[in-house]
């Protein structure tokens, strides 16, 4: 039994980490959205 609840609590480290992962990826992606919008628009600007 104690072995089972070890595994369930491993998952449960897992998935969270993989929510964390998820997160930053979700920060990630906005964040070079901005620089995708602001570099062409800088580019725009220079031409």
């Amino acid at each position: 039994m104690r072995h089972k609840k070890s595994f369930i609590i491993d998952n449960v480290r897992v998935i969270n980490c993989l929510n964390s992962v998820d997160a930053s990826a979700d920060w990630l992606k906005s964040l070079l959205a901005i620089i995708k919008r602001s570099g062409s628009s800088y580019l725009s600007a220079t031409e």
